[in-house]
């Protein structure tokens, strides 16, 4: 038989040694860096997020919404459909009172926006809720300090006041 003399056994065990050397190094080098990946502190809360513009997208990258700061320094809060049109705004009107509006299109245009309803606040106090239908050609009223509800026609006159 064949068998090998004592320097070619030395040539593979020293080559197999190597080898074994090799990639016990590629497997530490592994371990560390799953270690300190792993190693690397949890993510903070953060307490503070600063922008002019925030964007609400849905899982279909849909705008369905936004809060911003307008150019004369208002902020508005706006809720879109699946379409992207606005149905409800929360807005600092510009003699700095809180509004809420909810709208409607005309057969899904933005061009036909109208309003449904209003909640704002006076200068003064004073909280108005009005509805108004679909061809704008009435609405009711509840305003005042005090309760007091009124339907005003399409003119813009009084129709009906409770007493």
């Amino acid at each position: 038989m064949n068998e090998p003399t004592l320097a070619e056994r030395l040539d593979r065990l020293e080559w197999e040694n190597r080898r074994l050397k090799l990639a016990g190094a590629v497997i530490m080098i592994a371990i560390a860096a799953v270690l300190l990946m792993g190693q690397a502190t949890p993510s903070k809360v953060v307490e503070v997020v600063e922008a002019q513009r925030f964007i609400l997208r849905d899982s279909k990258g849909r705008n369905r919404g936004g809060l911003q700061v307008m150019d004369d320094g208002r902020p508005i809060l706006q809720l879109a459909d699946e379409n992207g049109l606005t149905r409800a705004e929360m807005v600092v009107l510009s003699n700095n009172t809180p509004a809420l509006y909810f709208y409607d299109y005309e057969r899904g245009r933005d061009v036909g926006r109208k309003h449904l309803a209003w909640l704002g606040v006076s200068k003064h106090g004073s909280v108005t809720l009005a509805l108004i239908d679909r061809k704008e050609q009435s609405q009711a009223q509840l305003s005042g300090t005090g309760p007091r509800l009124h339907f005003i026609g399409k003119d813009g006159r009084v129709i009906w006041r409770a007493p």
